[in-house]
């Protein structure tokens, strides 16, 4: 460059090693925030959190395109700023999609009567921990126990005693079912634990079937 010639001619600037950089990082992110600032108005029709996904999409397609076009250039912060919005969405998909009464925090279950047989054991975004080792369930009796998780993590201790018939579903996480571990996306693990004790004489039957959005499930013995 000419001695005197200005270093930011046709909008690039000289970056910390003399070389220079692309504006499109700069023109992208407020071309993204512009898009999601458009839909504000049609976003308002609609409850949370479907609102904000309304949002966030068009601004996320707008990152996406960026790039792209910022494959041909020095573009910084894109990638990172386009990682953190993905995972803004996928986290408020799943918080409105978390189970209907559900609990939430650290939670812990331990049914002891024929009562608490047929609920749903349900935690929206926390740790949930059932205990079905006092569960009242007699030699050839055979219950079924259903548990789902929203984002967060549920732990299930099963009595050693029963046949444990296991179908777990999980979007994205791990499912452990004793000690083995199955990964995400999409995990699905059915499985058969039969009782510890050898040649148990028609035992107890436990159907445990689990839901879950984002987390991780553990189902073990004692």
């Amino acid at each position: 460059m000419p001695a005197g010639s200005p270093s930011g001619k046709l909008g690039w600037a000289q970056d910390g090693c003399g070389g220079r950089t692309s504006p499109v990082a700069a023109i992208t992110l407020l071309a993204a925030m512009a898009a999601g600032a458009a839909l504000i108005p049609v976003a308002e029709g609609h409850p949370a959190p479907d609102s904000w996904l309304i949002v966030m999409a068009p601004a996320l397609a707008v990152l996406g395109l960026g790039l792209v076009v910022g494959g041909w250039f020095r573009t910084g912060g894109l990638a990172t700023a386009g990682t953190v919005l993905t995972l803004a969405m996928l986290t408020t998909s799943v918080a409105g999609d978390v189970p209907r009464n559900a609990e939430y925090g650290e939670v812990d279950w331990r049914p002891t009567d024929a009562s608490q047989i047929g609920r749903v054991y349900k935690v929206g975004v926390g740790q949930g921990d059932l205990d079905l080792t006092a569960l009242p369930v007699a030699a050839g009796q055979r219950v079924t126990i259903n548990a789902e998780v929203g984002l967060g993590g549920l732990e299930v201790t099963v009595p050693p005693t029963a046949r444990v018939l296991v179908d777990a579903r999980i979007g994205l996480g791990d499912v452990r079912i004793d000690h083995r571990t199955t990964s995400g996306p999409a995990a699905r693990v059915v499985r058969t634990l039969e009782p510890e004790v050898a040649h148990a004489a028609n035992p107890p039957v436990i159907v445990l079937r689990i839901r879950g959005k984002l987390g991780d499930v553990d189902v073990h013995r004692v």
